[in-house]
């Protein structure tokens, strides 16, 4: 199931909501949807510009994915846009996080790796309330950990949101993201010193908003990285999976 950041003793991210974000970059213009990439090509492992400029374009299309299709699950407004791409090490993604939140170990299909994604709790009990029936637009957010049974419902949101995921990336590599029905512990899914590629997104589900991370290891980008180069259209197939797909929620 899921794990609370609490229970692994992470470090907290912010230490106070109205201070500034040190890990986003201070140029960045998320209501002008425009997506900051940072690099550090001293690491060995630092994945090419060429590729994270294929990764942006993911994002961009994951972000509109995702807005259309949990807005048709959650029968919510709901609106997603990307905030930035940056390169780190796991122990640094694991810094970030500010606890409570909710973080799952992935499986990615057809290239022998493990990622991980965090939902804010925000974005998490949102979900909840829709799915539950509930008709405020603005849910109290209580400051505890979800229950198994509430983890059970928020994780059929997260199944649609790997969906739009997966459909984002199909034109551009075959990898799949999926549940680790293991469930690990997070800090544990990948070692501290390996790179990843942490891609972040704001997410407004009517009045509350929160954060989607997904932490992608560098290695297997770089494993990828002669398919995610490679001349193709980015758009069309998966542009048709989604509207088929999108029309089976409705």
């Amino acid at each position: 199931g899921w794990v609370d950041a609490r229970s692994r003793n992470m470090p907290s991210r912010i230490s106070s909501p109205d201070e500034p974000r040190s890990d986003f970059s201070s140029s960045l213009a998320p209501r002008l949807g425009a997506a900051t990439t940072r690099s550090d090509f001293r690491k060995l492992d630092a994945v090419a510009p060429e590729v994270l400029r294929r990764i942006q374009l993911v994002t961009e299309a994951f972000a509109r994915r995702m807005s259309s299709s949990l807005s048709a699950y959650l029968r919510r407004y709901v609106d997603a846009s990307p905030l930035s791409i940056e390169q780190l090490s796991f122990a640094e993604f694991l810094a970030k996080l500010t606890p409570p939140t909710c973080i799952r170990t992935l499986v990615l299909q057809r290239v022998d790796g493990t990622a991980v994604l965090e939902l804010s709790p925000e974005l998490a009990f949102a979900a909840l309330e829709a799915l539950l029936g509930s008709r405020r637009s603005t849910p109290e957010i209580p400051s505890r950990d979800l229950t198994e049974a509430e983890h059970s419902i928020v994780e059929s949101a997260l199944r649609i949101l790997l969906l739009d995921l997966n459909e984002a990336w199909t034109p551009l590599a075959q990898m799949g993201f999926t549940l680790d029905r293991q469930s690990p512990p997070p800090d544990q899914a990948l070692s501290a010193t390996e790179g990843v590629v942490l891609t972040s997104f704001d997410v407004r589900i009517g009045d509350v908003s929160g954060q989607v991370n997904i932490a992608t290891p560098s290695a297997v980008l770089k494993r990828l990285q002669k398919d995610i180069t490679r001349d193709k259209d980015l758009g069309r197939s998966a542009n048709e999976m989604h509207r088929e797909r999108l029309m089976r929620l409705l």
